[in-house]
């Protein structure tokens, strides 16, 4: 066998090769990895072996995206509380739910993994409530009726006046107007 360094030996073990699995994320060297598999194969069952390269694929894996959270607010200060923060650019879309406070964290894929750098227009979905003075008509016993609770054109991605440079991980907090 070819010897690469004093205590690393080339085999077919270690010359596997491992794929890129993430977008943005870095992979430990091949040089590392090469060691890692080197040793591990020589100290350890396969099952263990498995799941030694398991955590280093995932533990390599960066997403690349930019942690986004932030505070929807009307003028007065008071948090818009009911809604969903949208964050759309012509190739993504990433959303958070607003909470008690007006906050949100924005999640792509999965709850607060953030979003992919870019220029993003933002605009608030499902920010309503039920009518309270809404008496459904006799021929609709079951029908409801929603108040907005934003004005109309922050809801949209076509007439939303927000949106966000998003470059790296940050805090952006928005105000909206009520209807």
């Amino acid at each position: 066998m070819p010897e690469t360094s004093n205590w690393v030996k080339q085999d077919k073990m270690s010359e596997i090769t491992l794929p890129r699995l993430c977008g943005e994320g870095e992979l430990p060297s091949r040089f590392v990895i090469k060691f890692i598999m080197s040793f591990a194969k020589k100290h350890f069952s396969a099952p263990v072996l498995f799941g030694a390269v398991s955590l280093l694929l995932l533990a390599g894996c960066g997403s690349g995206n930019a942690k986004i959270s932030g505070r929807i607010t009307f003028p007065d200060g008071k948090p818009l509380t009911k809604g969903v923060v949208i964050f759309q650019s012509a190739t993504n879309v990433a959303k958070g739910m607003l909470d008690a406070d007006g906050r949100y964290v924005i999640g792509s894929q999965y709850a607060a993994d953030g979003l992919p750098p870019g220029t993003y227009k933002v605009f608030i979905a499902l920010a309503s409530e039920l009518d309270p003075t809404f008496v459904p008509p006799s021929n609709d016993p079951d029908a409801l009726r929603y108040i907005s609770l934003v004005a109309e054109r922050f809801c949209s991605e076509q007439t939303t006046p927000l949106s966000g440079e998003v470059t790296r991980s940050a805090t952006m907090d928005f105000t909206v107007e009520a209807p």
